[in-house]
């Protein structure tokens, strides 16, 4: 904008008079005027009409002094409304870059809140809303991860399933907020038992929990399961229809080297058999299956 108003400015005031001296004045006027308003930035309108006036007014007082002829004053008064118009051609132009800039500034605010909520969401759509762990959706997609690293260090995996014993009835008896609360509860004792940051617990389904634990042998994921039943029991639950009278639970364990062949469904369904042997057994207590590399059969024991 300033080269072009240099531009038309001097030509107007060759078009004015063809004196060269004028000529001259008038470049030397263009440039002072449009290097003060280009050095404020074009921030606000009436100091750089200010300034625009107050070099009109001292070439004016100039060329009277110098005692120029008449012509300039035509010449003059092209310039002032040349540098007029072209003040204003700045100002609307700096004011559509700020609206730009200002709506390239929100469109960037909103896609940084689009993708905080996105996070927040996909958050959510991971965790279980009544006890606040991961929930079964979370837990497959880690159980796969955690899966294929066991497999290239090599390194052991172990699950734990944990069932609430005799829940069903818990629930009848004190009602759905009740159970709710215990589950609550539960799922705070598992989560507090866990010692370190890769571990996982998660609610795999109604009254079922699961614990993943990367790289842990069999013996340190049957001390971990020992320490959640002896929390479970010091805590105390009132349970009026369980034969032990307390919020009690059965864990079925399952520890075993990432085999291909077997895949994370072979050492969930390890777990699973453990936990229906814990079951079967009467509750209250632990059940370990190892499968065999060779043949997949379950070695129980505690």
């Amino acid at each position: 904008a300033v080269d072009v108003t240099m531009l038309v400015s001097t030509s107007l005031g060759m078009i004015a008079f063809q004196d060269p001296y004028n000529v001259r004045l008038s470049m030397a006027i263009v440039v002072v005027c449009f290097s003060i308003v280009f050095a404020t930035g074009m921030q606000r309108l009436l100091p750089c009409m200010l300034i625009a006036l107050a070099t009109f007014l001292i070439t004016m007082v100039i060329s009277h002094r110098l005692g120029l002829q008449a012509g300039f004053w035509s010449f003059a008064m092209q310039f002032a409304v040349v540098v007029a118009g072209m003040i204003l051609l700045c100002h609307f132009m700096m004011r559509a870059h700020r609206v730009d800039f200002l709506q390239s500034e929100l469109l960037l605010h909103d896609k940084q809140r689009l993708l905080e909520l996105s996070a927040e969401l996909a958050e959510l759509s991971e965790r279980d809303s009544l006890t606040g762990l991961a929930n079964r959706r979370r837990f497959d997609a880690l159980l796969v991860s955690e899966w294929e690293r066991a497999m290239r260090q090599p390194l052991p995996l172990a699950v734990l399933f944990v069932d609430v014993d005799f829940f069903k009835s818990y629930n009848d008896h004190k009602g759905h907020q009740a159970g709710d609360a215990c589950l609550a509860a539960v799922a705070k004792i598992l989560e507090e038992s866990l010692r370190r940051p890769a571990d996982l617990v998660a609610r795999y389904g109604g009254e079922e929990f699961i614990v993943l634990l990367p790289d842990t042998e069999p013996d340190g994921a049957l001390e971990l399961a020992m320490f959640i039943l002896e929390r479970l029991r010091k805590c105390a639950m009132p349970h009026e229809t369980s034969p032990f009278k307390i919020v009690t639970a059965s864990i079925g364990l399952a520890a075993m080297p990432p085999l291909g062949r077997s895949g994370p469904s072979g050492l969930l369904a390890a777990a699973d058999k453990a936990l229906y042997a814990a079951k079967a057994a009467g509750r209250n207590r632990i059940e370990v299956a190892v499968p065999d590399a060779a043949t997949g059969e379950l070695r129980l024991s505690v």
